[in-house]
């Protein structure tokens, strides 16, 4: 991967109360690799077998917020997710997936994902908030790895 500048920021996340399968709130500290430059979508990484990286370009009217993506089954079941603090207006990033600890953004290792189609779900976070203020969906197909570039934000179904 090209540049890359480390942001240390603390947030707050911290996985949803009860088993209600709910959405993430949004209370703990991480660091999360953040690229503030402009990204080209044409140029590939460098990816080792079954890595997926996830890219969000030009997010606009997200500062002090977090982008939260998950790669799932077409049928459900998370593989993997991506925890961005966003810093900046507009907002760009890329992002290996990793392996959820006990909350979103407390990633433990990078994902490795199997061949296949795989559903990619965004959405961007407000801290304290369990309900995501916009969301993308898209989907992404894992060939050996994956490359996937998120979709604009729009209203949450």
């Amino acid at each position: 991967m090209s540049k890359r500048v480390w942001s240390v920021l603390v947030v707050a996340l911290a996985a949803a109360c009860g088993d209600d399968g709910g959405s993430p709130v949004i209370d703990a500290a991480i660091d999360a690799p953040v690229i503030d430059a402009a990204i080209d979508a044409a140029v590939p990484l460098d990816a080792a077998t079954g890595q997926v990286w996830i890219r969000g370009t030009g997010i606009t009217g997200a500062g002090n917020q977090i982008v939260l993506a998950f790669v799932g089954r077409l049928d459900g079941g998370p593989l993997g997710n991506i925890c961005q603090p966003v810093t900046a207006d507009p907002f760009s990033f890329v992002a290996a997936v990793q392996t959820q600890g006990v909350d979103p953004c407390t990633l433990t290792g990078v994902a490795t994902i199997p061949d296949g189609t795989y559903t990619v779900t965004a959405g961007i976070y407000t801290p304290g908030q369990q309900t995501p203020t916009r969301c993308a969906t898209t989907t992404v197909t894992v060939a050996g790895s994956g490359d996937v570039t998120l979709p604009a934000f729009g209203a949450c179904p």
